[in-house]
C-alpha cells in the first residue's frame, strides 16, 4: 500500500517564446512527482503565497491518469479536499468460509463513491456498534490505491485530515439559532380520535 495519491504541476508551463505548452504535461520533470494529499496541499499553499497560477492535478498520481486543469491554486486545493471516497471492512471475508484475499475484488463489499461527509457519517454510525479495520480508497475506483486502518477512528481521522469536513465541535448543531427559535414555531394541531 502506497501513500502517494496525487501529483501536480503548474498549468502555464512552457508558454514563453520558445515553449511548447501543448507538450509541457508530458515532461515528467515538471510534475511534483507522486505525493500524499497532505503534502500536495502543503506545497500548493506555499505556492499560493507567492503567485496565483493555473494548476494541473492528477488524482490518483500516475502516467495513465488524465490531468484536471484548475485556474487557481485555491481551486486546486479545494479539488483535493473534496475528493470522493469509498470504503469497506478490511476484515470482510475472514470467516470460516470466506477468503479475505478476494473480498476486496467484490464490488458489493465496497460502499460506493461518496463525499467525505457521507463516508464519515457512515463510519461513525458503524463505530457506535463496533470497531473494525477499514480500507479506504481516495478517489474511488478499481485501480485506486487502498489504505488500510486498524480502527474506524483512524480512517475517519485520515478523511478529515484531507477533506474540508468540519470536526464535530464545529458542526451545525453548534451554530446559534436565529432570534425566532424553534420553540416559537407553532406545532401542528394534534389529531383527535373519535
Amino acid at each position: 500500500m502506497s501513500k502517494w495519491e496525487v501529483e501536480w504541476m503548474y498549468g502555464d508551463c512552457a508558454t514563453g517564446a520558445i515553449g511548447f505548452h501543448e507538450l509541457a504535461h508530458l515532461n515528467p520533470f515538471r510534475w511534483s512527482g507522486p505525493i500524499s494529499f497532505l503534502e500536495a496541499i502543503s506545497q500548493l499553499e506555499s505556492a499560493a503565497e507567492t503567485s496565483s497560477r493555473p494548476i494541473l492535478l492528477k488524482i490518483p498520481a500516475g502516467v495513465t491518469t488524465e490531468a484536471v486543469r484548475l485556474e487557481t491554486i485555491e481551486e486546486a486545493i479545494l479539488h483535493i479536499r473534496t475528493v470522493k471516497v469509498e470504503w469497506m471492512f478490511a476484515d470482510a471475508g475472514s470467516g470460516i468460509v470466506g477468503i479475505n484475499l478476494f473480498a476486496r475484488f467484490n464490488p458489493l463489499r465496497w460502499s460506493g463513491s461518496m463525499t467525505s461527509a457521507a463516508a464519515i457519517s457512515q463510519l461513525e454510525e458503524v463505530a457506535r456498534k463496533e470497531d473494525r479495520p477499514i480500507i479506504l480508497k481516495m478517489p474511488p475506483g478499481v485501480f485506486s490505491q487502498e489504505r488500510q486502518f486498524d480502527t474506524i477512528q483512524g480512517a475517519i481521522a485520515h478523511i478529515r485530515s484531507i477533506s474540508d469536513v468540519p470536526l464535530p465541535e464545529e458542526s451545525i448543531s453548534d451554530v446559534p439559532l436565529p432570534e425566532e427559535s424553534i420553540s416559537d414555531v407553532p406545532l401542528p394541531e394534534e389529531k383527535k380520535e373519535f
